[in-house]
């Protein structure tokens, strides 16, 4: 098909070909773009009930809007032939990109996270994928990962039920109705039986498991010694596989690949939580620690509870006597940090557009922190420099003379948005708290009130009655309005005179969104303050 056209749509070349057709790169003569261009098989474009059903369930992939899942854009005919055309990634697959070691901790959250991140938002839309793989995931160049098919096994399956458990892709044959990537199939699948959104955790624990050791939890020679490993074997503790792995990774991954559905994690975004509590803990060092590896996984819970705890009481009594914070005088009132700054936060989405959403929330946290008059908190402009900076925080602490600092993320999806964040003790470099905040959009305000307080609380500084009262007094805000506020700062902030004037629309477009919104009245006046002072 190289060099005919479909459509609109001109094949430049094959990319590959699996179970739900043949993937081409096509270019969109109408809208000058390159596109991912799938060809149905016959089997599926023959059937029109089936074909039908197909295009129903596309036109709900196609409103499924993550960034880390492939985009659908359209399912069209031509001739005959039947095709959809989907977002076109550059990179490498998931499976390449793993090494027979496994990936190191930061690339192994850095992908992991958002991955579960992408199953919450298309569980929470009724979309399962049933083909989870890392060759069902691609990373870019910059070491984003977006999954592939999603959402397709399920419209590649007949109507009856006896042939639930069947799946686009055949890595594995057998006489049988059975068929699929074996390795990462839920026991529910090597049963044939109807499968939903647990399923996908399960072979997203799979697929989590190879990414943090190199190798599959459940082994076989065979198809029926495969099937038979996924159905009854426990697979080793990943810290056990390796180790610098941390141990609660071992407890995430076991209720991943639960046999019954009812054990394992019940929604992705549990998941999604863990993950991203345990990647904070590991970037700080607690409750992180790694055991060398063993050759014999043997399995003693009430022994690994009982030495956890001596574990903890030892660390414990270990902190007493040695940290410097561990005030011996109940009276003493001295904070134990009188000034920080807000390093910005990481953008998680993996979309670069969302930056601006990340900086606000930044911002946001500066202000509020900047309201406590016995806090010295840096100022916005003087901490952006270090956005994406590689110093150490040691470095960066004496750089702005500040004691300590905090570091984090911000992971927007939909109408909810996470913010994770830590407290770091510059000099001697020692984490002293930190924690995730998840909230609905229009509570934005409120989660922020929050990490401040939370903050306020862990360095011991007395605030007054009047700044008890502010932070409690955080009011909830029209999500639509508060983005364009956002972006209104973002543009603001370039400081030339074209993004002045975007920033002024996107402070009315706020506005008339919600007439009460006194932050966007704020950047608007000061818009045109600047504007003013520019003329002359």
């Amino acid at each position: 098909m190289v060099g005919d056209a479909l459509g609109h749509y001109k094949i430049v070349e094959k990319l590959g070909e699996g179970g739900m057709g043949e993937v081409f790169l096509a270019e969109d003569t109408t809208l000058k773009r390159q596109v991912a261009l799938k060809v149905l098989p016959t089997d599926l474009a023959s059937s029109r009930e089936r074909l039908e059903r197909f295009q129903r369930e596309a036109e709900s992939l196609a409103a499924l809007n993550h960034p880390n899942i492939v985009h659908v854009y359209t399912v069209e005919e031509d001739d005959g032939v039947h095709f959809l055309t989907m977002e076109l990634v550059e990179g490498e697959t998931l499976d390449q990109v793993i090494s027979s070691e496994g990936l190191s901790l930061g690339q192994f959250f850095g992908l992991a996270v958002p991955l579960a991140d992408a199953l919450s938002e298309a569980h929470d839309r009724g979309i399962v994928h049933r083909d989870l793989k890392p060759a069902n995931i691609m990373v870019d160049p910059k070491g984003r990962p977006k999954i592939l098919d999603f959402g397709l096994a399920k419209l590649r399956q007949p109507e009856s039920s006896e042939d639930m458990s069947q799946l686009p892709t055949e890595v594995m044959t057998q006489e049988g109705r059975v068929l699929g990537t074996y390795p990462y199939m839920s026991p529910e699948q090597v049963e044939g039986k109807s499968v939903d959104h647990r399923s996908d955790l399960f072979s997203f624990g799979t697929v989590l498991y190879e990414m943090a050791t190199g190798e599959r939890p459940f082994q076989g020679d065979s198809p029926a010694s495969l099937m038979s490993s996924i159905l009854r074997d426990a697979p080793a503790e990943v810290d056990l596989q390796r180790g610098n792995l941390p141990h609660h990774l071992s407890r995430i991954l076991g209720r991943c690949l639960e046999k019954d559905p009812e054990d394992r994690y019940q929604r992705a975004k549990d998941l999604t939580k863990d993950l991203e509590e345990l990647r904070l803990e590991a970037q700080s060092g607690i409750l992180v620690s790694p055991r060398p590896a063993r050759t014999s996984p043997a399995k003693r819970p009430w022994a690994r509870a009982a030495l956890g705890a001596l574990a903890l009481l030892a660390v414990l009594g270990v902190l007493f006597v040695t940290n410097p914070w561990v005030k011996t005088d109940p009276t003493a009132a001295e904070p134990r940090v009188t000034s920080l700054a807000v390093l910005p936060l990481e953008n998680l989405s993996g979309d670069p557009e969302q930056d601006y959403y990340a900086a606000g929330i930044t911002e946001g946290l500066i202000a509020d922190l900047s309201r406590i008059a016995a806090l010295r908190v840096i100022s916005r402009q003087s901490v952006m420099r270090y956005k994406g900076s590689d110093k150490s925080l040691p470095e960066i602490a004496e750089e702005l003379g500040v004691e300590a600092l905090i570091e984090g993320s911000v992971l927007p999806a939909g109408d909810r948005v996470r913010v994770t964040a830590q407290l770091v003790q510059a000099n001697p470099e020692q984490h002293l708290w930190a924690d995730t905040y998840e909230r609905d959009s229009k509570d934005i305000l409120t989660l922020l009130s929050e990490v401040t307080r939370a903050i306020v609380e862990e360095v011991e500084i007395v605030i007054s009655p009047q700044e008890e009262a502010q932070l409690a007094s955080a009011s909830e805000v029209d999500p639509q309005a508060h983005r364009a506020y956002l972006k209104g700062m973002h543009f603001l902030d370039q400081f030339t005179m074209i993004d002045a004037f975007k920033a002024k629309d996107h402070f009315r477009q706020s506005i008339e969104i919600d007439p009460t919104y006194a932050l966007a009245w704020a950047g608007l006046a000061d818009t045109n303050f600047s504007l003013a002072a520019a003329v002359g």
